[in-house]
C-alpha cells in the first residue's frame, strides 16, 4: 500500500455530525468494492459517547456526595474497564467505544452507593450521541470529515482515480445535495503531469532528430548537386 493517499475526499454538509459519519461510512463501503483500493480511512469522525446528567437535588435527597455517585457510575460493568469517564459540572461524559450504548440499558443500571441501592435513571438522565471530533475541518465553509483513500502497489492510479470520481458523482446524486462528496486532492494528476512532461520531452526530442536529419539530408543533396554541376561544367569545357 502506498503511504500517501491516492485521493482525499471531503464529505461535507448534513444536518449534524451523525449525518456526515453515516454518509462517510456509506461511501467507504462502496469504495471497498473497487479492486486495488486499500486502507480507506475516515478522518474527523466521532465515536459514540454517553452523556449522563446528574440531578443534584435527587442525590442530595439520598444524602450522597457527587463524588461517590461518580465513582459508582465509573465502576459499572457496562462502562468499566472499556470506557472512560470525564466529569464536567453536572455532566458525565462516558466514552464507551466497546461498551454499552443502549440508553435504556444504561438507565436500568443498578447502583450501590454507601449501602443505598437505586437505578441510574433515579438520579440522572442518559443520552447517547456523538462526541466532539478530535479533528475539526471545513470544506467550502461547511463542516466536513474526510476519507483518505490509498491504493495497492499494483493499482493503476489514473484508472482508480477515475473510478473513485465516478462513485462520487453517483453519491452526490444519491444524497441530492444534502451531503456533498468531492475530491480535493488527487495524486493521479501529478502522475498525469509527469507522463505529459515525459511525452513532451520525447516529442521535442523526435522533432530535433527530424530537423537534424532534414538538415543533414539537405546538405548532402546540396553537396551532391554542387558536385554534379561542377562535373557538368568540366565536361562542357572539355568538349569546347
Amino acid at each position: 500500500v502506498h503511504d500517501y493517499p491516492l485521493v482525499l475526499v471531503a464529505v461535507a454538509g448534513g444536518e449534524n455530525m451523525k449525518d456526515l459519519v453515516d454518509a462517510a461510512n456509506d461511501l467507504k463501503s462502496e469504495l471497498t468494492l473497487i479492486d486495488d483500493l486499500a486502507d480507506i480511512l475516515i478522518r474527523g469522525e466521532s465515536d459514540e459517547e454517553v452523556l449522563i446528567t446528574i440531578d443534584q437535588m435527587k442525590i442530595d435527597a439520598y444524602g450522597l456526595s457527587k463524588q461517590a455517585v461518580y465513582s459508582a457510575i465509573s465502576s459499572l460493568s457496562s462502562i468499566f474497564p472499556v470506557g472512560t469517564v470525564k466529569a464536567k459540572g453536572e455532566h458525565l461524559y462516558v466514552s464507551t467505544i466497546n461498551g454499552e450504548k443502549s440508553k435504556e440499558k444504561l438507565e436500568e443500571s443498578l447502583l450501590n452507593v454507601n449501602g443505598k441501592r437505586f437505578y441510574l435513571k433515579d438520579i440522572a438522565s442518559v443520552d447517547v450521541g456523538l462526541a466532539d471530533p478530535l479533528q475539526l475541518s471545513h470544506f467550502n465553509s461547511k463542516a466536513n470529515i474526510s476519507l483518505d483513500i490509498k491504493k495497492t502497489k499494483t493499482g493503476n492510479a489514473i484508472e482508480l482515480s477515475k473510478r473513485v470520481r465516478e462513485v462520487l458523482v453517483d453519491y452526490n446524486a444519491k444524497y441530492d445535495g444534502k451531503v456533498i462528496f468531492e475530491a480535493y486532492t488527487d495524486t493521479s494528476i501529478w502522475i498525469k503531469n509527469r507522463l505529459n512532461l515525459v511525452s513532451s520531452n520525447i516529442m521535442f526530442g523526435l522533432i530535433l532528430v527530424m530537423v537534424a536529419l532534414l538538415l543533414t539530408l539537405n546538405i548532402r543533396i546540396w553537396m551532391t548537386s554542387k558536385r554534379t554541376t561542377s562535373c557538368w561544367v568540366a565536361v562542357h569545357l572539355c568538349q569546347s
